[in-house]
């Protein structure tokens, strides 16, 4: 019976055998009385995230994830088994105000824009609820210390995986872009099989934010370790950093060059047990020469594509973004103050711009509950982990996390992606889980508004 349910949605073997796969694993859950550790669960669908490819169910419907699958099915049944914090630091007002202005807009476009809602922009409200749903369960999921420990170590284990299926997307191996590659860019892999790579991700673009995020939480969690200990991290890190450059996406480049060098400024006043200040200003220097060999001879195609940005008049990518960019402004200035709602059938969802996009959809009112998703968890961890030295590496990640989706939306579509936002939905989930618990047992806070 499974079976003909499958085939009525789709003929892709590899939707079967995840669809199958999702069901297998609640099936063990229910056999086993919804026994299971949150860490391995954890680990588990930031896996899931990282190397499972996307699935195309409709033509209709908005491209799925198979971690969806499993999260939306398996949460309530966790509610249950594991112990639960109490919330009180929360991104609920963000996420009401969201829903309300993408309501508000909606309405404003079919009162006085003469826009029809239709139900592919139900699907926004649906997305924003699915990323408030993962952070509000896991944040009242106490996590404990040792769970944290392994986030960053299995996140850099997925993400190598990730970076050597790209490396091999470089040159064809085994032919892998014309049976692999096609699984994660259905739309787009024609275009980058023979140009960029795009790992598993579904374009270059997502590819290299993927990368960012990895490579800025191992590197903080490896220089907050002991000094000599885990330099197995380094040249897993060093993979991903080559990636990246492969990628060509010039973006998420100068995105990891601002944070990372913010970084090290900042550790130079701020000195780590495994380095002194000067050692600091050495691994700056060496890092400059060891960006220039690696640009030069490893990457030279990538770089070339980086360096052309300077020649806006001959980089047509560039331009294209530009025509893009005026498109979306011209249209927010119709409707500069509530925008045109979602109306995805009237308008492009291509923007090239994740601000300009919320512009154009929800206005002025809009921006500001979209910049708050990302800037209020910042000032949570800044007011809340004051004076903690434990788990400080997470906080410290989550802040440089934090600016480099900001910076990578000046020019990408971040919340619109399900898988990055699956994984940041998860990793804001931990950071709310620790900020209560610690707040809880009222661990070195002070009293402040919430």
């Amino acid at each position: 019976m499974l079976v003909t349910i499958y085939f009525s949605f789709s003929n892709n073997l590899v939707f079967a055998l995840l669809l199958y796969f999702s069901i297998i694993t609640l099936m063990i859950l229910y056999i086993s009385e919804f026994v299971i550790k949150i860490e391995l669960f954890l680990l588990f669908i930031i896996g899931v995230i990282i190397l499972f490819p996307p699935i195309k169910i409709s033509s209709g419907l908005p491209i799925i994830r198979i971690e969806e699958f499993i999260m939306y099915g398996i949460f309530p049944l966790l509610w249950f088994n594991f112990r639960m914090n109490k919330v009180s630091v929360n991104l609920n007002a963000v996420f009401s105000i969201m829903i309300f202005t993408i309501a508000l807009s909606t309405w404003h476009a079919n009162t006085f824009l003469d826009y029809r809602f239709t139900l592919r922009d139900l699907f926004e409200i649906i997305k924003i609820l699915k990323i408030w749903l993962v952070i509000f369960i896991i944040s009242k999921t106490k996590i404990e210390d040792r769970v944290l420990l392994k986030i960053p170590v299995w996140i850099l284990y997925y993400l190598f995986i990730s970076a050597i299926i790209g490396i091999l997307q470089t040159e064809n191996f085994l032919s892998i872009n014309n049976y692999l590659t096609p699984l994660y860019s259905p739309e787009h892999h024609a275009d980058y099989a023979t140009h960029r790579i795009l790992g598993t991700s579904s374009n270059p673009n997502d590819f290299g934010l993927l990368l960012n995020l990895g490579i800025i939480l191992s590197l903080i969690y490896w220089i907050n370790n002991k000094k000599g200990t885990k330099l197995w991290m380094l040249p897993l890190i060093f993979t991903m950093l080559v990636t990246l450059l492969l990628t060509g996406s010039r973006t998420s480049v100068a995105a990891l060059i601002i944070v990372y060098t913010s970084l090290l400024f900042y550790h130079l006043f701020n000195p780590l047990p495994r380095f002194s200040k000067i050692q600091i200003l050495i691994i700056l220097i060496i890092t400059i020469v060891i960006g220039l060999i690696v640009g030069t001879y490893i990457a030279i195609d990538s770089i070339q594509r980086l360096v052309s940005g300077i020649n806006i008049a001959e980089d047509k990518s560039f331009l294209m973004r530009l025509s893009r960019w005026q498109i979306g402004w011209l249209k927010f200035k119709q409707s500069p103050i509530f925008g045109w709602g979602p109306a995805k059938e009237f308008q492009s969802t291509v923007v090239d711009s994740e601000y300009l996009l919320t512009l154009r959809r929800y206005g002025i009112v809009g921006i500001f509950p979209y910049l708050a998703f990302f800037i209020v968890p910042i000032i949570h961890i800044k007011k809340y982990s004051k004076n903690i030295i434990t788990n400080r590496w997470f906080y410290n990640s989550m802040i440089s996390l934090s600016f480099i989706l900001l910076i990578t939306n000046i020019t990408s579509i971040t919340i619109n992606n399900e898988q990055i936002m699956d994984l940041w939905a998860i990793l804001l989930g931990i950071t709310y889980s620790l900020i209560n618990k610690r707040k809880n047992e009222n661990i070195n806070y002070k009293p402040s508004l919430s």
